[in-house]
């Protein structure tokens, strides 16, 4: 098996590493390209032993990042799990894939969809200083109209800065 492996520092993917023919002493040469894909090129240098490995990631301090593989044989895998050399990987991923069975098996899927609330919209009748309000479907969306002139607006904040304005045309009109 495969699998990419993490810098146990900054947690950038720096290899990836075959389970069955990784052993002791680890060099270079069992880290494996990342990305192979793309043609990403392998991170180590196959001469090079684990102790020796530097983060390609990592800062440049003094010609070398920092080691991207803290423990001795051990490897951080993408799945965020260690994978130790010389021992069988059981991967945590492959733990939930089951739980997930065992959790669809007791609670089916159904293709109906819940019935969806209707939403209702609530307005104030705030101007005659009744704190008491009522709910509206949807489709009838308030309308707020001037008590001076009779305009129609969408949104109350607008129609009160029309109504002082429209209050103060009707005063003058009359004198």
């Amino acid at each position: 098996m495969i699998l990419r492996v993490l810098c146990d520092s900054c947690k950038e993917i720096v290899g990836a590493i075959n389970t069955e023919t990784i052993h002791y002493p680890i060099t270079g040469d069992q880290i494996l390209s990342p990305n192979p894909e793309h043609g990403v090129p392998p991170q180590f240098h196959a001469s090079l032993t684990q102790n020796e490995f530097r983060c390609p990631f990592g800062p440049r301090d003094h010609q070398a990042g920092h080691r991207p593989f803290i423990y001795e044989g051990k490897f951080k895998t993408e799945f965020g799990d260690y994978f130790e050399v010389g021992k069988p990987y059981k991967s945590r991923n492959s733990i939930q894939a089951r739980n997930q069975s065992v959790i669809d098996e007791m609670f089916p899927k159904t293709d109906e969809k819940e019935p969806q609330k209707e939403q209702y919209y609530f307005e104030a009748n705030l101007k005659s200083g009744d704190r008491k309000g009522y709910l509206l479907k949807p489709e009838e969306k308030p309308k707020f109209t001037c008590q001076y002139c009779g305009k129609e607006y969408a949104h109350q904040p607008s129609r009160s800065r029309h109504e002082k304005k429209c209050k103060k045309k009707s005063r003058n009109d009359r004198r």
